[in-house]
């Protein structure tokens, strides 16, 4: 199961937040984003109680102002690497 989480975090609290997700297992892929969020977080959860448990604990974090979560129903394209050509 998968989860996309947008956090609206107080401003100082930032990179304390985005750590703490970085360091969560479940977690594939955090952002510190621009727009109406400051992290999207990508997570990958064995089912529904276990995701609820874990986003539940993750959003205990005084510093996390707002949350919005969407559970991925289709995954259309996931994890596809590419190269890009770089001039060194």
């Amino acid at each position: 199961m998968t989860a996309v989480l947008q956090l609206k975090v107080e401003g100082s609290a930032l990179p304390d937040v985005t750590e703490t997700l970085r360091q969560e297992e479940r977690m594939v892929s955090v952002y510190e984003v621009t727009g109406d969020y400051d992290i999207i977080a990508i997570g990958k959860f064995l089912d529904t109680d276990d995701m609820n448990t874990k986003i539940k604990e993750l959003l205990t974090d005084p510093e996390v102002r707002e949350s919005n979560t969407s559970v991925v129903l289709n995954p259309a394209k996931e994890n596809e690497q590419f190269n890009l050509d770089v001039e060194e």
